[in-house]
């Protein structure tokens, strides 16, 4: 039965702003500690390794993101009462609600104040059938749709 479900397909968003931030936020520091560290007879500091840390991890968070973004598209399946979000069922009654921002849609569950980036997607392919099919669905299984930026981690 799962594999005559409806199906449509999506991908991940591109966190543009995002990723430029990180990108201006590196650069900054860099060019910072670089400054900073241009006498060769002062000894690095306990701010600047907090510096080079928190360069590393925005390095970091800037790799996860473009990795993210280039990842191959997947899979949704309408189900009664359930979806199927790349490979992972989410009942209905979990979700708090789907918040649409132009092309972005986002699934809250119950509980949580942000979006998971795995519940964050954007549909490929004929996206006004498949927004047709999600806005069906959510009305059938009465769950809430708001039309809003939505904050989603990273």
């Amino acid at each position: 039965m799962q594999d005559q479900l409806p199906v449509s397909r999506i991908k991940t968003p591109l966190s543009l702003r995002t990723m430029l931030s990180f990108v201006f936020l590196i650069a900054m520091q860099s060019w910072m500690l670089n400054t900073a560290s241009h006498n060769r007879f002062r000894s690095y500091s306990t701010a600047d390794y907090l510096m080079i840390g928190w360069l590393v991890l925005c390095g970091l968070l800037l790799v996860y993101l473009i990795v993210n973004a280039l990842r191959p598209p997947a899979e949704i399946k309408w189900g009664a009462g359930s979806l199927q979000i790349r490979g992972k069922t989410i009942a209905a009654q979990s979700i708090q609600s789907i918040q649409i921002d132009g092309p972005v849609v986002g699934i809250k569950p119950i509980g949580k104040r942000i979006v998971p980036v795995r519940l964050s997607f954007r549909f490929i392919g004929d996206r006004e059938q498949a927004m047709k099919e999600l806005i069906r669905w959510a009305e059938e299984n009465r769950v809430k749709l708001t039309y809003k930026r939505f904050v989603k981690w990273m």
